[in-house]
């Protein structure tokens, strides 16, 4: 005989019922009820759980998961646990809730994923790295594991697996649009540009809205020099940030003519929100105001960019000549492991060296609070392997973009200063930036004035004709636009015999700009690629130019400053952007104003002038010698000294409760 259904059983099959059909709070109802009839019913429990886990309500979801494995100890369970422990930052007790599911069931997928994604986060790679990899021997067409282990081997720097995982992934799903895109984005990254372009292409058509791949597009097209149409895919992305649309790349943008100042700070703002989540409103790790005070003002720098890099050639003077009497300096480095002489020089100057490549930004960010840094100083912001999530986590009472990324963060969480100067980044301008205005009195960037010129070659070793008047731009490709470029091929047709001296960009670039110059009316054969050098030989060869032209309206730092030392004038104009003032920047704390120009017209005459008169141009150069000797441009002591004080006018601006303009 059956058994007779009770009042509770209604009840409950009640609420399962409803729980079916969506009617989430009659189910809740119910099981409630239902509940407070049998106290501790791990199955009414479970889904109740489960309904407050669906409405993101995971304190109250875990309370009632913790009772549940309480008297039902499954695999299930403990997954879920683990789940709403993860969705509150409780990353430990959810890596011991996912291995409790595993010890029940071994071959849970979604449990090892789950618990590899958590390792990753934690900074556990190795342990994540065999999770994944046990994901894909139970379920080798896991597309999130391989996306997941791509990334993992990218943070570690091992691309040729990164890019076989990407490969393997987008074989599984051709029009996966995340898989295409960090496809692309790790062939960016290796410079192999044109198909990294096809395949952002691709990612556009499939997802217009896909805003980094639109941004990529662009940054990638004009690496190439392939500007046909390239004014839709900028608009595209400026349509794309007007509404909002986050995860552009600020970077990307910065040599387009399209975006104003305020644009790019917006593009920061959004890009920060994108990738750094739920960091940017979590309890900062130091509190500014308990912050312990020390004998000597503690500076930490953060990079990627230890090694033989531009930032480096810049800064390794500075960290030589900084005043240990009055100074701590500490190094982060969170990029790849390198013996080049520059890192070996950099932690050969007994500054405490922290290698954090393998720790989480959270790690990373904790180590740095950990050795009580009074200002942190970040050199990459978005630039190369930007990683903004470790200073989101504010790991110092003061935080200082410099140098690396030339524009503002966009978020004021991410940078409470930006170093610059009264050219750069005038009072006037403030606006343009989240971060409050810390002004050099001369120029933003360092220089060494120790750095090696090499010798000269013949003109036949460094490629160029043995006659003629060599115009040059050492920039990257993608600083020069069509608009640039074909004025310097109207310079090319007004100096008879002159040449156009470029870096070697890609094969498809070069064929690209030799295709532009033909179409300009100028011989292909007038363009002369060299590839990069080290850097003093570079300086040497440097000299055979006779006169350096500069891009617009991404201006040169470094470019600029590399010409001005090896005795070659740079002719620039000046914007409004921040990358659009660097070399008026430069030019003006050399004593050169004359060769900073306001129009693309007035910048065409100078360089005419310059170059069909020997005369003028032999009085620039002596002038540049002698300013080459005297100017603070070039003398390292001078701008360290001028560094430290603003650092310490920007501690007790901090001391005082105030984040306002400093001027050194």
């Amino acid at each position: 005989m059956a058994a007779q259904s009770t009042p509770l059983d209604a009840l409950f099959a009640h609420g399962l019922n409803a729980h079916k059909q969506g009617l989430l709070d009659e189910a809740e109802a119910s099981y409630r009820r239902f509940l407070h009839a049998k106290p501790g019913h791990p199955e009414a429990m479970r889904l109740l759980a489960h309904i407050e886990m669906s409405r993101n309500r995971f304190p109250q979801a875990e309370s009632l998961f913790r009772k549940v494995v309480a008297s039902a100890p499954d695999w299930a369970n403990f997954y879920n646990l683990g789940y709403v422990l993860h969705h509150q930052g409780k990353q430990q007790e959810a890596v011991r809730a996912y291995l409790q599911s595993l010890a029940c069931e071994p071959d849970s997928v979604s449990a090892r994923y789950n618990l590899a994604v958590l390792r990753g986060e934690l900074g556990q790679f190795v342990e994540a790295e065999s999770d994944y990899r046990e994901v894909l021997r139970l379920k080798p067409d896991h597309l999130e594991a391989l996306n997941n282990l791509g990334l993992l081997w990218v943070r570690l720097h091992r691309q040729d697996e990164a890019e076989q995982a990407f490969r393997r992934a987008a074989k599984l799903v051709p029009v996966d649009v995340g898989t295409l895109n960090n496809l692309a984005t790790l062939l960016t990254a290796r410079r192999h540009y044109r198909e990294a372009a096809a395949i952002f292409r691709q990612v556009v058509e499939l997802a217009p809205g896909y805003a980094h791949a639109a941004g990529k597009l662009a940054f990638v097209r004009r690496q190439l020099c392939d500007w046909q149409d390239l004014e839709k895919d900028d608009s595209r992305v400026k349509d794309l940030l007007t509404h909002g649309t986050s995860g552009i790349a600020p970077f990307e943008c910065l040599a387009s003519p399209l975006f104003t100042p305020e644009q790019l700070r917006e593009a920061g703002r959004l890009y920060a929100e994108a990738v750094c989540g739920s960091t940017l409103s979590m309890t900062p790790l130091v509190d500014p105001v308990v912050h312990p005070m020390h004998g000597r003002l503690r500076i930490g720098y953060l990079s990627a960019d230890f090694h033989a890099h531009p930032v480096v050639f810049l800064l390794l003077s500075v960290l030589e000549s900084h005043d240990r009497e009055h100074f701590t300096v500490s190094i982060y480095s969170y990029g790849p492991t390198s013996n080049d002489a520059y890192r070996q020089k950099i932690e050969s100057l007994g500054n405490p060296f922290r290698d954090l490549s393998g720790h989480s930004d959270l790690h990373a960010a904790q180590v740095i609070a950990a050795d009580e840094v009074d200002i942190l100083i970040d050199l990459n912001g978005f630039t190369g392997e930007t990683r903004p999530g470790i200073v989101a986590w504010r790991p110092a009472p003061v935080i200082v973009n410099w140098l690396g990324y030339p524009g503002s963060m966009g978020h004021s969480r991410l940078a409470d200063y930006i170093i610059g100067d009264p050219v750069l980044t005038p009072p006037e301008y403030a606006h343009n930036y989240s971060e409050s205005l810390a002004l050099m009195p001369h120029c933003y960037q360092p220089n060494d004035d120790t750095q090696t010129i090499g010798n000269a070659p013949a003109r036949s070793e460094a490629g160029l004709p043995e006659k003629g008047f060599v115009f040059c731009c050492f920039n990257q490709s993608y600083k020069i636009t069509p608009e640039r470029f074909s004025l310097w091929c109207r310079l090319l047709r007004a100096v008879p015999g002159s040449v156009l001296w470029l870096l070697q960009p890609s094969f498809v670039a070069v064929d690209n700009l030799r295709e532009e110059a033909n179409a300009h009316g100028v011989e292909a054969s007038r363009l002369i690629f060299s590839p990069a050098l080290p850097l003093a030989d570079h300086l040497g060869r440097l000299q055979l130019a006779d006169l350096a032209l500069d891009t617009f309206p991404y201006t040169s730092g470094a470019t600029c400053s590399n010409a001005l030392w090896a005795g070659v004038p740079l002719i620039s104009r000046i914007g409004e952007t921040y990358v659009g003032r660097m070399a008026a920047s430069l030019l003006l704390a050399m004593g050169l104003p004359e060769l900073v120009t306001e129009s693309d017209e007035a910048y065409f005459e100078l360089a005419h002038e310059l170059a069909i008169s020997p005369t003028k141009r032999q009085v620039l150069r002596l002038k540049l010698a002698r300013q080459r000797v005297t100017s603070p441009l070039f003398n390292t002591q001078r701008f360290t000294r001028d560094l430290e004080k603003l650092y310490q006018d920007i501690w007790k601006r901090h001391g005082q409760g105030e984040r306002s303009q400093v001027i050194s």
